[in-house]
């Protein structure tokens, strides 16, 4: 017997998502973001390194994942040039360095170096795993959960500082990436509002006659 033998068993399903969807999103807490406006403003060139995976066997390749979708917002920002992936790849192998080595903060910053950049953004994945939801409205089912975890940092080549320190931790009933872009896109509008709030101090007063 399928779904339509069932009046308004779609519509009773649709109704339930919905409701789904707005408890996962209140469960979200909003990222936390740390800015540093007048050093963040400095940076123009900037390097994405790989991100350290999350924990278990499921997670192999989620920091790849996640770095990916943050040098994605991170092309967006007004400003900004990235380093090309293929030539982070290339220096890294050729240092003998894995993701894990990156975020120690000296390492970083003389790869960094090598690669001209003033600025590095570094990261890891704490948590990459589908969870489940028994819900109840008239029928019950098991509705799956990606959930992620995952910060960052962008810091200085120049004095070693952190202009940039980002956490999120996001669900989503739609994919992996969806709960990593809801986070990324979050931190990255602070990331712009600080942008323009430097600029808007840099701008010269015109005097009125």
């Amino acid at each position: 017997m399928v779904d339509s033998d069932f009046p308004g068993f779609n519509v009773a399903r649709m109704v339930s998502l919905g409701w789904l969807f707005v408890l996962i999103a209140g469960c979200d807490s909003p990222p936390t973001v740390m800015v540093k406006t007048e050093q963040l403003a400095r940076h123009r060139r900037i390097a994405v390194f790989p991100f350290t995976d999350a924990p278990g066997a499921d997670a192999g390749h989620s920091g790849k994942v996640v770095a990916n979708i943050v040098t994605s917002y991170a092309l967006g920002v007004e400003g900004w040039t990235l380093v090309e992936r293929g030539r982070i790849a290339r220096i890294v192998n050729e240092q003998d360095l894995q993701a894990t080595d990156l975020v120690n903060r000296e390492t970083a910053v003389k790869v960094g170096k090598l690669l001209g950049a003033d600025g590095v953004i570094v990261g890891a994945v704490a948590q990459y795993r589908i969870g489940s939801i028994p819900f109840l409205f008239l029928f019950t089912w098991d509705q799956d959960v990606y959930k992620v975890d995952y910060s960052f940092r962008l810091i200085s080549v120049e004095t070693s500082e952190v202009s940039l320190s980002a956490h999120a931790s996001r669900s989503s009933t739609a994919s992996f990436e969806q709960a990593i872009s809801d986070g990324a896109s979050k931190i990255f509008e602070r990331v712009e509002i600080a942008l323009r709030s430097a600029s808007n101090k840099r701008q010269p007063v015109q005097n009125r006659e």
